[in-house]
């Protein structure tokens, strides 16, 4: 259907509309932020409103046709997905119309709601039908939340703050200097940018954060190759910008998960999750069990990846075959000591999405 410029629509009608669809865009707003494939808004509205698929295709063409969601196809194969108007977004957050950001699609972000939607849908509201136990948006978040699910982090540095302080009160870590000196370089980065950027007025003093963050910089500027920078630096911010979020805990050992966006790598899969478990041990002061999960649709890919971790490593310099596999020499070139190897677990779930949405 054309889409339509809410513009040219009352101001009154708009309202009644988006009084009436209050349901279907709260999904897409708070769960999807700001966009979501169509069959997802089917399936939330059936889940937390007991909509019929006739109730929210009719709810869906008359927002449309009043210019409050956009209708645009996901890929090129004609699957819908619908985005929150202007107008919409204002509405959220209480602001004029003309001073709120239209809702930006890059590949990267189409993907990653996709694969939060399903995981949402597979996990979360399958647990609540499971149990018997009401599902409202808001009970969605908070089990989020209470579990320490991350994946609606985005790569804000505003967002990954959030990050550092919810981590924070998750591993009282406040004591720990490493966690501490790049929460407060991280402060210092968004302080800078308000004061420079934006020209916000600033109250408080962080002349002491910006000092750690100097300092901090020139420590990472000492080492030259890549890979030391991110054995001893890599932190929360490079953590969220690969794509990873924490998923939870299971006893004793801290859950992280990956959606599959790109191409899907063994140096992506194993060396980050390497990087990931020294950063852990800086902040955490110990060497904590880490469960990677990656949320896959290619079988390919990860079939490949699986064969990679198990070759023989080659050493170029000998020309012999090491004793380990690639797996265990790639956590052994980047320090992980040899006691620890089986901290690490790594798992796959296969999500479907392309052919069960026809993407």
């Amino acid at each position: 259907m054309p889409n339509v410029n809410s513009g040219i629509i009352k101001p009154s009608m708009k309202q009644e509309i988006f009084d009436t669809n209050r349901d279907l865009l709260d999904i897409i707003y708070f769960l999807g932020t700001g966009f979501m494939l169509s069959d997802h808004i089917y399936a939330y509205g059936k889940a937390i409103y007991d909509l019929s698929e006739k109730s929210i295709t009719r709810k869906l063409i008359n927002m449309c046709g009043k210019g409050l969601l956009l209708e645009k196809e996901a890929t090129t194969t004609g699957t819908k997905i619908y985005v929150l108007s202007k107008y919409v977004k204002s509405k959220y957050e209480s602001k004029p119309s003309q001073n709120v950001s239209s809702v930006k699609i890059t590949e990267r972000k189409l993907w990653k709601n996709f694969y939060m939607n399903e995981y949402i849908i597979q996990r979360i509201v399958r647990y609540l039908l499971k149990n018997e136990k009401e599902i409202s948006i808001q009970g969605i978040l908070d089990l989020l939340e209470e579990n320490f699910i991350t994946f609606q982090t985005t790569q804000n540095r505003q967002d990954v703050f959030a990050l550092y302080e919810k981590f924070y009160d998750e591993f009282m870590c406040g004591s720990s200097e490493p966690f501490m000196q790049d929460f407060n370089a991280l402060a210092a980065d968004l302080y800078l940018f308000g004061k420079n950027f934006l020209k916000a007025e600033m109250d408080i003093d962080y002349s002491e954060q910006i000092r750690q963050r100097k300092i901090r910089q020139l420590d990472k500027d000492a080492y030259k190759n890549e890979e030391d920078k991110n054995k001893y630096f890599y932190n929360l911010y490079q953590f969220v910008m690969q794509g990873f979020f924490f998923n939870g805990f299971k006893e004793d050992v801290i859950q992280i998960g990956l959606f599959e966006i790109g191409i899907l790598t063994f140096e992506k899969i194993y060396k980050q999750i390497c990087y990931i478990l020294l950063m852990l041990e800086r902040y955490l002061g110990y060497m904590p069990k880490l469960s990677l999960t990656v949320y896959y649709s290619d079988i390919d890919a990860v079939a490949e990846i699986e064969r990679e971790a198990k070759r023989k490593s080659y050493n170029f310099k000998t020309q012999e075959f090491s004793d380990n596999n690639k797996k265990y020499e790639t956590f052994k070139a980047l320090g992980i000591r040899e006691q620890y190897w089986e901290n690490i677990e790594i798992r796959y779930i296969f999500y479907d999405l392309k052919n069960r949405y026809n993407l």
